[in-house]
């Protein structure tokens, strides 16, 4: 007589969310304020979980945000609170890169921004768009570092997958940065 046959341990069952289905290779550093990343992806904040990293601009704005791939911004978000002025490229792979607290667009995008809110007559907007409406190669001009929305002047930005969940930016070989804490 044999025992009946069990489900194996969860720990034994692969989760889908245990393998990357991007390049991590094909992702650039996506600004020219520097590599300071005083906040670090995973850590817990006050009232949420930081899914992405911070950008330290030494206290100045208007750097050069530079799409970290190739790809098409999928989602143009300005709001007073939170991310502010917030990018999203969306990816071929599915994968989604995320720029936030920008003092604004590259040209294109932001008179797109500004024609909506004159639209709308309000500040905050969000405006989806088409892959045809602004695609983007990588290291292209998309945005300039600010301090939009809630904190001081930073660049946050993030990877999430195809289901838009983080991924930890430093398993980006090109992303790494020295992280000490």
């Amino acid at each position: 007589n044999s025992p009946p046959l069990s489900a194996p341990p969860a720990s034994a069952v692969p989760s889908p969310h245990d393998s990357l289905r991007t390049n991590l290779a094909d992702y650039a550093w996506p600004t020219d304020a520097g590599r300071i990343v005083p906040p670090t992806f995973g850590e817990f904040r006050r009232t949420h979980f930081h899914a992405g990293i911070d950008v330290s601009t030494g206290d100045r704005t208007g750097y050069r945000v530079l799409a970290s791939r190739a790809g098409h911004v999928s989602r143009i978000r300005i709001d007073a609170n939170g991310y502010g002025k917030m990018l999203l490229i969306r990816h071929p792979d599915g994968y989604t890169t995320l720029y936030a607290h920008l003092r604004g667009f590259a040209d294109r995008i932001e008179r797109k921004a500004r024609a909506e809110q004159l639209r709308l007559r309000r500040y905050p907007v969000e405006i989806s768009c088409s892959p045809a409406d602004f695609p983007v190669r990588k290291g292209e001009l998309i945005a300039f570092t600010g301090e939009t929305g809630s904190g001081s002047e930073h660049l946050h930005f993030e990877i999430r997958d195809e289901n838009m969940n983080g991924v930890n930016p430093a398993l980006a070989p090109r992303l790494r940065h020295p992280d000490h804490i």
